[in-house]
């Protein structure tokens, strides 16, 4: 087993050590997310912590992770302490942590605090209302990141989080493994392929899009048709990849 854990949470460390062992039936632990991977909320001590368990992994992964690439769960925990570092929001990381078999990774396991941040996902609910600010709030927050370099690469609505602190509004970004870091303002290809994630419905997308160009300067048509575009295509290639990966299961 391999533990990496943040210096301020070292009072932690034997519930940190515990949770392969446990993670299955943590008393008093509340689900917040089952599919692929597992996220579970938890109170130790004064706080409140929320583990993610990467649980499926190819034996290809598990090869990968074991003996080539860094796991998700440590790159999630130094992503986030690099986005923290560049001043945007992300739970507080605490730990993550490694399990292998026979040189092989078995699961892993990403801590951090819990927030009371709310996914995006009410673009999505049926008799919710969006307004245009909290859109073009949002379009503000992607570009920002975007000027930062920072391509996070699954920037759906359940992974971008918000809310509202007076006037205005604060977003946060979750689900971190797969961020790309670059010492420059992200090109015109890596925005888009950022972008195209995000599953709100195509007014909100559009106006989402105009929005953003007007505030990186770049022509508001063009953009928002070419951003259309990217998306379609990638749903394309993404429900056929889909269709694939169900019939080699079978």
């Amino acid at each position: 087993m391999k533990i990496v854990i943040n210096p301020n949470y070292l009072l932690y460390n034997d519930f940190i050590a515990s949770i392969p062992a446990t993670f299955s039936n943590l008393t008093s632990a509340t689900t917040l997310h089952e599919a692929r991977n597992i996220v579970k909320s938890v109170n130790v001590g004064d706080r409140r912590l929320v583990i993610k368990y990467y649980s499926s992994l190819s034996l290809v992964n598990r090869v990968a992770y074991g003996r080539v690439r860094q796991s998700k769960s440590m790159r999630a925990y130094q992503n986030a302490h690099r986005l923290l570092t560049l001043g945007v929001n992300t739970p507080q990381p605490v730990a993550a942590v490694d399990c292998y078999e026979r040189g092989l990774l078995r699961g892993c396991y990403f801590v951090s605090e819990y927030s009371d941040f709310q996914p995006m996902t009410i673009v999505n609910e049926q008799g919710k209302r969006v307004d245009g600010e909290l859109l073009e709030a949002l379009a503000h927050f992607i570009a920002h990141i975007h000027q930062l370099g920072i391509q996070h690469n699954d920037l759906n609505v359940a992974n971008v989080r918000y809310r509202r602190r007076g006037e205005e509004y604060e977003f946060e970004l979750i689900d971190n493994n797969r961020i790309r870091f670059y010492d420059r303002a992200l090109t015109e290809r890596e925005r888009f392929n950022d972008l195209r994630h995000f599953s709100c419905d195509t007014a909100q997308f559009v106006y989402m899009l105009e929005c953003y160009a007007r505030l990186t300067g770049i022509d508001m048509d063009r953009f928002a048709a070419k951003g259309l575009l990217s998306r379609a295509m990638y749903g394309l290639r993404f429900g056929f990849r889909r269709k694939m990966k169900s019939r080699l299961r079978r």
